[in-house]
Parts: C-alpha cells; sequence; structure tokens
C-alpha cells in the first residue's frame, strides 16, 4: 500500500461534521462568541467554523437531525482548561444551555452544550 500525506503515513486531517442551522449568522456567531470557534468562512447560507484540529460546515435550512441528540463529540485534551475559557460566556446562556463538566461512568469527563438549534455539542476529555 502506497503511503501518502505525512512522515507516519497520515493524510486524514480532521472530520467535518454538517450542521443545519435555522439562521446560520446566528449559529456562527454562537460558536464564535460562546465556543471559541473562529469563523473561517461565511457566504451565503453557508459557514466554515474551526477550533485547533476541530471544524464545522454549517447550513442554513431544516435540521435533518432531530434535536436534543448528540450532533458531535469532540475529544479534548484538557477538559479543565476548556471549561475555564468558555465558562463566563456558557453561564450566560439560558438555564439548560449546558451541563458539566461532569464524570461519565465510561470513562469519560464531559461538557453538554445545547447549540441554538436544539442539538448537543459534547466535548470529552478520557479520565
Amino acid at each position: 500500500m502506497t503511503q501518502v500525506g505525512g512522515m507516519d503515513g497520515s493524510n486524514l486531517i480532521r472530520v467535518t461534521p454538517v450542521l443545519y442551522a435555522g439562521d446560520v449568522d446566528k449559529a456562527a456567531a454562537f460558536f464564535a462568541g460562546t465556543l471559541g470557534f473562529h469563523v473561517g468562512f461565511r457566504s451565503g447560507a453557508y459557514a466554515y467554523v474551526f477550533r485547533e484540529t476541530a471544524a464545522f460546515r454549517i447550513f442554513e435550512g431544516a435540521n435533518p437531525q432531530p434535536t436534543d441528540r448528540m450532533t458531535a463529540y469532540i475529544d479534548v485534551e484538557d477538559i479543565g482548561a476548556l471549561w475555564a475559557e468558555m465558562k463566563d460566556a456558557l453561564e450566560a446562556l439560558e438555564p439548560g444551555a449546558f451541563e458539566g463538566p461532569l464524570d461519565r461512568v465510561y470513562g469519560q469527563r464531559e461538557l453538554i452544550v445545547r447549540m441554538p438549534d436544539g442539538g448537543l455539542l459534547v466535548f470529552g476529555q478520557t479520565l
């Protein structure tokens, strides 16, 4: 098998889940203002947001996924540092907009954030 990419043979950089939002401006602003992502591109009904090795492609339109379901899971090295960074912005949201950080029986410490359209974004660190 031929290897392409870095010295270790890696070629895949990241997975960028596609999210659907009723209002792409509101979703991009939430990711940037509350979660510390950068808006890499914004045009019409589309936005691309990224932070370190995590990224999302957001399209305006009907959400094909039911709300109250996990939309994406982002593994992190230090959930405490992430919580310290996001704490004030998350606590300024309406009640029930986030949960955690909390330890799970399956060996993860998680911070669960409800996005404006209801889907759940989970940040997790292996304990």
